[in-house]
């Protein structure tokens, strides 16, 4: 017998699920860095050496994958990540919680941790394209990090 699937916290969220086959990921560049991206605004911004430009030769996907040191220093609060596709499209999944804290508020940094995602453009023409990493803190004034951290992107 199958289980029920689970419902969702927060009921104004439609859930929704992709599939699909990506073939041809031939080539891939990276982003390696050390540098700390901070920050304490509720709208996305441009995390710094977070942009990978490339150059697909075939209409296809795109795979962006995420590794990174998180710091949220704030009780309840959370850092999001998207990877936005030429300023213009988010690769889903969209605004992703890559850490959140709901530990003790007088703890230096209640929530630290390696954290890692993928997100996935489908449908991407061939041409010169560019992957920018934006984070933002969800709680307005209160602090979140990104630290030591990897960016992929693979495509055709």
């Amino acid at each position: 017998m199958a289980a029920a699937p689970l419902a969702h916290a927060d009921e104004r969220y439609t859930p929704y699920a992709l599939s699909g086959t990506c073939s041809g990921l031939d080539e891939m560049k990276y982003v390696v860095t050390d540098s700390n991206a901070i920050t304490s605004v509720t709208d996305y911004g441009n995390v710094p050496d977070g942009r990978i430009s490339f150059k697909s030769t075939a209409k296809g996907c795109v795979v962006v994958t995420i590794s990174s040191d998180v710091w949220v220093k704030d009780a309840f609060n959370s850092v999001g990540v998207e990877a936005v596709l030429d300023d213009l499209t988010v690769c889903p999944p969209p605004d992703n919680n890559f850490a959140s804290s709901n530990s003790d508020p007088d703890a230096d940094y209640p929530e630290t941790g390696d954290r890692a995602m993928t997100m996935l453009c489908s449908g991407v023409t061939p041409g010169r394209h560019f992957i920018q990493l934006k984070m933002k803190s969800a709680v307005a004034g209160e602090t979140v990090e990104l630290g030591k951290r990897t960016l992929t992107v693979m495509y055709k």
